[in-house]
């Protein structure tokens, strides 16, 4: 299992429901129905499922937190890069000093993220209050 999510919900468009269709007709006819084996069958079969929907459709894009600001998703997306430099590395030195780097840029984004739910709560709150004061409860 990939684990990526695809984008199903375009398929609803029928222009898109097509063009996903066709291609995935043609790769099918493409395919040599001569396999050896059920399970290159059935590897076969997946590789086109998941190539189509990677293509035609695509993936589903993230979605983000409103409440979190955008310095803090950058400081996200630097955890993730120091993340991914740690376990490309092959030096146990480099290592050592990335996941000290990486600890540090946990702490801040978690510092962050919390600074920015609470801000995101107290704006809520005050919005609360100003509907009970003008006596608008909906």
């Amino acid at each position: 299992m990939s684990g990526t999510i695809y984008d199903a919900a375009k398929l609803k468009n029928p222009l898109h429901k097509r063009s996903f269709s066709i291609v995935l007709k043609n790769r099918f006819e493409a395919l040599n129905n001569d396999q050896q084996s059920v399970d290159d069958a059935w590897t076969g079969y997946t590789d086109i499922y998941r190539t189509t929907a990677t293509e035609t459709p695509g993936q589903r894009a993230r979605s983000r937190k409103d409440w979190l600001s955008l310095s803090t998703w950058n400081c996200i997306e630097e955890r993730r890069k120091l993340k991914q430099s740690i376990l490309n590395c092959r030096s146990e030195r480099v290592r050592e000093n990335g996941q000290r780097m990486y600890q540090a840029k946990d702490q801040e984004v978690k510092k962050r993220t919390r600074a920015d739910k609470r801000r995101a709560l107290e704006r809520v709150a005050e919005e609360a209050e100003r509907a009970a004061h003008q006596n608008n409860l909906k």
